[in-house]
Protein backbone atom coordinates (compact mmCIF):
# COMPACT_ATOMS: atom_id res chain seq x y z
CA UNK A 1 0.00 0.00 0.00
CA UNK A 2 2.65 2.63 0.83
CA UNK A 3 4.58 1.26 -2.15
CA UNK A 4 1.47 2.23 -4.02
CA UNK A 5 1.45 5.95 -2.72
CA UNK A 6 5.03 6.75 -3.31
CA UNK A 7 4.93 5.34 -7.04
CA UNK A 8 1.51 7.73 -7.55
CA UNK A 9 3.70 10.71 -6.31
CA UNK A 10 6.04 10.12 -8.23
CA UNK A 11 4.04 10.23 -11.16
CA UNK A 12 2.46 13.53 -9.64
CA UNK A 13 5.56 14.94 -8.99
CA UNK A 14 7.14 13.94 -12.36
CA UNK A 15 4.02 15.19 -14.25
CA UNK A 16 3.63 18.02 -12.83
CA UNK A 17 7.62 19.39 -13.42
CA UNK A 18 7.10 18.27 -17.03
CA UNK A 19 4.24 20.98 -17.22
CA UNK A 20 6.72 23.58 -16.20
CA UNK A 21 9.12 22.76 -19.06
CA UNK A 22 5.93 24.48 -21.38
CA UNK A 23 7.64 27.93 -22.66
CA UNK A 24 5.16 30.33 -21.91
CA UNK A 25 6.63 32.72 -23.86
CA UNK A 26 5.62 31.02 -26.88
CA UNK A 27 2.24 31.74 -28.46
CA UNK A 28 0.61 32.36 -31.56
CA UNK A 29 -0.62 35.63 -32.80
CA UNK A 30 -3.57 37.00 -35.87
CA UNK A 31 -2.13 38.24 -39.20
CA UNK A 32 -4.17 39.43 -41.57
CA UNK A 33 -3.85 40.64 -45.19
CA UNK A 34 -4.87 44.31 -45.70
CA UNK A 35 -4.30 44.50 -49.17
CA UNK A 36 -1.88 43.66 -51.58
CA UNK A 37 -0.03 44.23 -55.03
CA UNK A 38 2.01 44.15 -57.63
CA UNK A 39 3.44 47.40 -57.95
CA UNK A 40 5.10 48.09 -54.02
CA UNK A 41 7.86 50.27 -53.43
CA UNK A 42 10.99 50.76 -54.47
CA UNK A 43 13.18 48.41 -53.07
CA UNK A 44 15.27 45.71 -54.79
CA UNK A 45 15.35 43.17 -52.65
CA UNK A 46 12.74 41.56 -50.24
CA UNK A 47 12.16 43.84 -47.20
CA UNK A 48 9.51 43.79 -44.41
CA UNK A 49 9.17 47.62 -42.94
CA UNK A 50 6.96 48.57 -40.48
CA UNK A 51 4.51 51.55 -40.98
CA UNK A 52 3.34 54.17 -38.23
CA UNK A 53 0.73 56.03 -40.14
CA UNK A 54 -1.69 56.47 -42.95
CA UNK A 55 0.58 59.30 -44.35
CA UNK A 56 3.43 57.07 -44.62
CA UNK A 57 1.78 54.56 -46.69
CA UNK A 58 0.34 57.08 -49.01
CA UNK A 59 3.62 58.51 -49.35
CA UNK A 60 5.10 54.96 -49.89
CA UNK A 61 2.38 53.13 -51.88
CA UNK A 62 -0.49 55.82 -52.97
CA UNK A 63 -1.82 53.09 -54.65
CA UNK A 64 -2.32 50.56 -52.21
CA UNK A 65 -5.20 52.58 -49.28
CA UNK A 66 -7.70 49.80 -48.28
CA UNK A 67 -10.64 51.66 -46.64
CA UNK A 68 -9.80 49.90 -43.00
CA UNK A 69 -6.29 51.76 -42.91
CA UNK A 70 -7.12 54.05 -40.19
CA UNK A 71 -8.66 51.81 -38.18
CA UNK A 72 -5.20 49.42 -38.14
CA UNK A 73 -3.42 51.88 -37.22
CA UNK A 74 -4.93 52.59 -33.82
CA UNK A 75 -5.46 48.95 -33.13
CA UNK A 76 -2.44 47.09 -34.71
CA UNK A 77 0.81 47.13 -36.00
CA UNK A 78 1.18 47.37 -40.25
CA UNK A 79 3.94 46.28 -42.10
CA UNK A 80 4.48 46.19 -45.80
CA UNK A 81 6.35 42.72 -46.96
CA UNK A 82 7.74 43.23 -50.58
CA UNK A 83 9.11 40.35 -53.02
CA UNK A 84 11.60 42.60 -54.57
CA UNK A 85 12.09 43.38 -58.51
CA UNK A 86 11.65 41.16 -60.76
CA UNK A 87 11.36 41.43 -64.67
CA UNK A 88 8.34 38.84 -65.37
CA UNK A 89 5.06 38.29 -64.22
CA UNK A 90 4.14 35.28 -62.73
CA UNK A 91 5.41 35.97 -59.03
CA UNK A 92 2.84 36.87 -55.70
CA UNK A 93 2.62 36.83 -52.15
CA UNK A 94 0.04 34.84 -50.08
CA UNK A 95 -0.47 34.17 -46.25
CA UNK A 96 0.04 30.58 -45.27
CA UNK A 97 -1.75 31.08 -42.09
CA UNK A 98 -3.25 33.34 -40.41
CA UNK A 99 -1.64 32.88 -37.15
CA UNK A 100 1.52 33.80 -36.71
CA UNK A 101 4.19 32.41 -33.99
CA UNK A 102 5.44 34.61 -31.60
CA UNK A 103 8.32 32.97 -29.47
CA UNK A 104 10.32 35.53 -27.41
CA UNK A 105 9.19 38.93 -28.87
CA UNK A 106 10.00 37.50 -32.03
CA UNK A 107 7.13 37.19 -34.55
CA UNK A 108 7.27 34.70 -37.82
CA UNK A 109 4.89 35.62 -40.30
CA UNK A 110 4.02 32.44 -42.62
CA UNK A 111 3.82 33.46 -46.21
CA UNK A 112 3.80 31.69 -49.44
CA UNK A 113 6.19 32.67 -52.05
CA UNK A 114 4.59 32.39 -55.06
CA UNK A 115 6.80 32.51 -58.37
CA UNK A 116 6.71 31.05 -62.09
CA UNK A 117 8.04 27.34 -62.59
CA UNK A 118 11.38 27.23 -64.57
CA UNK A 119 11.20 27.41 -68.14
CA UNK A 120 7.25 29.08 -67.82
CA UNK A 121 6.52 31.45 -70.58
CA UNK A 122 5.52 34.35 -68.99
CA UNK A 123 4.85 38.72 -69.70
CA UNK A 124 7.83 40.73 -69.44
CA UNK A 125 6.85 42.91 -67.10
CA UNK A 126 8.47 44.47 -64.22
CA UNK A 127 6.74 43.37 -60.52
CA UNK A 128 7.50 43.72 -56.74
CA UNK A 129 4.59 41.60 -55.33
CA UNK A 130 3.76 43.02 -51.71
CA UNK A 131 1.11 42.35 -48.96
CA UNK A 132 0.31 44.83 -46.21
CA UNK A 133 -0.80 42.95 -43.10
CA UNK A 134 -1.41 43.72 -39.61
CA UNK A 135 -0.11 41.91 -36.21
CA UNK A 136 -1.80 42.81 -32.97
CA UNK A 137 -0.30 45.20 -31.45
CA UNK A 138 2.98 43.84 -29.18
CA UNK A 139 6.08 45.21 -28.41
CA UNK A 140 7.93 43.38 -30.85
CA UNK A 141 11.62 43.03 -30.97
CA UNK A 142 11.60 41.45 -34.16
CA UNK A 143 9.32 40.54 -37.19
CA UNK A 144 10.68 37.57 -39.63
CA UNK A 145 8.95 36.52 -42.78
CA UNK A 146 9.52 32.68 -43.97
CA UNK A 147 8.16 30.97 -46.85
CA UNK A 148 6.35 27.68 -47.49
CA UNK A 149 9.58 25.66 -46.88
CA UNK A 150 10.95 27.68 -43.39
CA UNK A 151 13.16 29.48 -45.15
CA UNK A 152 13.82 32.78 -44.01
CA UNK A 153 13.28 35.51 -46.61
CA UNK A 154 13.66 39.50 -45.03
CA UNK A 155 14.16 40.56 -41.06
CA UNK A 156 12.97 43.51 -39.30
CA UNK A 157 15.24 44.60 -36.37
CA UNK A 158 12.44 46.41 -34.44
CA UNK A 159 14.89 47.02 -30.95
Amino acid sequence: MMRSILVLLLCLVSAACAVQDVDVRVREVDVRILTSGLQCGKSKGVTVVELGSRKELGVLLPALMPGDLAAAFNSERVFVISMGLHSTAGYSLSLAHTRARLEHDVVTIPLTWHEPARGAITAQVITQPCLIVVLEKHQYAEVRVVDQSGVERARLVLH
